[in-house]
C-alpha cells in the first residue's frame, strides 16, 4: 500500500516552495561576504531540510528566468497565480516592493490554492488598515501568516530578550536608535525589535527628519513604553549611508546592538581603576549564542508553524503592531509632535 502524501509536498515529504519577487532579498544577497551566512529567501529554503524551492516568480521575466537558473529551480513564472495553480506550493514568501506586499498578498490568500504558509518581507503593509485585512484573510483561509523582521529569530537576540525580561541588568533607563530608508521599510523594523525586546509602545511622537522618498520619510520617533521606559529613534539620511542601530542604558550596564543590530556588546557597571570612588561602564565579553542564517531561522520557524498548526514567531499581528507605532509616529509630526497613541493592533 502506497502511503497518501499531503497536496503540494514532494514525494519526499518536503514542503514545496516558491518565491514571489526576485531581488535582493530574494536571492541578489547571496552576492555578499557570507557574513550574515543564509541571508536570502532563496539560499534559506535550499538549506532548509523541509522544503524544495520548486518555482520563482517575478514579472521582469529575464529576472525571473535568471534567479531560476542562479539556484537550479526547474520553473519561473511572471504571474504568481498562474505558479500558484500549476506549482501548487505549500510556502510563499513575498519579496516585493513594499507597496506591493499587501495587494499581492490579497491575491495570494484568495486563491483557489492558497499557501499553507506566507512569508511576506517587511513592512505587511503600507497601512494599518491593509496589513489587518491581510492578517484577517490569511485566519479566514487558514494559513500560517509570518512577517520577515529577521531579528525575533535569531539565537542572541533571543537570549538577550530574556536577559533583559528577566531583570539581569536591572531596568531600562533609556533606548536610542538610528536607521535609514523610511519610517515603514526599516523604522517598522526598529519598532518591532522594541516590541520585542521590551514590551508593547502605548504613545508615540514625531517629527519629520529625511524625506528622500517622500511616500516613505524618515521620521524621528520617541516612543513611550508600557513600562514606562522612553525609547529615542533618529532618523539619518540614506542618501549618505546605511544604519541600524540600538543603544539601551541599563541600571547595571549597557547594550549595544551594533552591526545592523545582529550583535550585542554588553558594558556592566564595574568600580573604576582610573577614577577611584567611581564606578564605570567597563565591556564584558559574552557569547549570546548566533547571529548568522537569519532567513533560514524564519523558514525553519514557518515550517515548523505549518506543521504545528500554530502562528509564527514573528506572525501578521506583529506586523499590524509595527505599522501601528509607525502611523502613529506620522500623525504625530503632522500634529507638530503631539503624542498620538497607537492604533489597535488587532486584526
Amino acid at each position: 500500500m502506497v502511503a497518501l502524501r499531503e497536496e503540494g509536498m514532494t514525494s519526499g515529504g518536503q514542503y514545496k516552495a516558491a518565491l514571489v519577487g526576485c531581488g535582493r532579498i530574494a536571492s541578489g544577497f547571496a552576492d555578499g561576504d557570507g557574513t550574515l551566512g543564509i541571508y536570502t529567501h532563496a539560499q534559506a529554503y535550499q538549506a532548509c531540510r523541509r522544503t524544495e524551492l520548486a518555482a520563482v516568480c517575478d514579472v521582469d521575466a529575464a529576472k525571473a528566468e535568471a534567479c531560476a537558473r542562479r539556484w537550479g529551480v526547474p520553473h519561473w513564472f511572471v504571474d504568481p497565480a498562474r505558479m500558484l495553480d500549476a506549482i501548487r506550493p505549500d510556502l510563499v514568501s513575498v519579496c516585493t516592493p513594499d507597496e506591493t506586499h499587501a495587494p499581492l498578498a490579497f491575491s495570494l490568500l484568495s486563491s483557489p490554492h492558497p499557501p499553507r504558509g506566507l512569508l511576506c518581507e517587511k513592512p505587511l503593509a503600507t497601512t494599518v488598515a491593509e496589513a489587518r485585512r491581510v492578517v484577517a484573510l490569511a485566519r479566514a483561509a487558514g494559513v500560517r501568516l509570518g512577517v520577515n523582521y529577521i531579528r525575533r529569530h535569531l539565537p542572541n537576540l533571543r537570549a538577550v530578550r530574556d536577559a533583559l525580561r528577566g531583570g539581569e541588568w536591572g531596568a531600562v533607563q533609556s533606548v536610542h536608535g538610528w536607521y535609514t530608508k523610511g519610517v515603514l521599510h526599516n523604522g517598522t523594523h526598529w519598532f518591532d525589535l522594541v516590541r520585542f525586546l521590551l514590551g508593547e509602545v502605548v504613545r508615540v511622537s514625531g517629527r519629520l527628519a529625511h524625506d528622500p522618498d517622500p511616500a516613505d520619510p524618515g521620521v524621528d520617533a520617541m516612543l513611550e513604553l508600557e513600562t514606562g521606559a522612553c525609547a529615542r529613534l533618529t532618523s539619518c539620511d540614506s542618501r549618505k549611508f546605511t544604519v541600524f542601530e540600538m543603544d539601551l542604558m541599563l541600571e547595571k550596564g549597557r547594550l549595544e546592538l551594533r552591526e545592523a543590530a545582529l550583535v550585542p556588546r554588553l558594558f556592566q557597571a564595574r568600580p573604576s581603576a582610573r577614577f577611584a570612588g567611581y564606578t564605570e561602564l567597563l565591556e564584558t565579553p559574552r557569547d549570546f549564542g548566533g547571529s548568522r542564517d537569519s532567513l533560514l531561522h524564519a523558514v525553519e520557524d514557518l515550517a515548523d508553524a505549518v506543521t504545528a498548526g500554530r502562528d509564527p514567531l514573528c506572525s501578521g499581528l506583529d506586523g499590524v503592531a509595527a505599522l501601528a507605532v509607525a502611523e502613529a509616529a506620522l500623525e504625530s509630526a503632522r500634529k507638530d509632535g503631539r503624542p498620538v497613541p497607537p492604533g489597535r493592533y488587532e486584526a
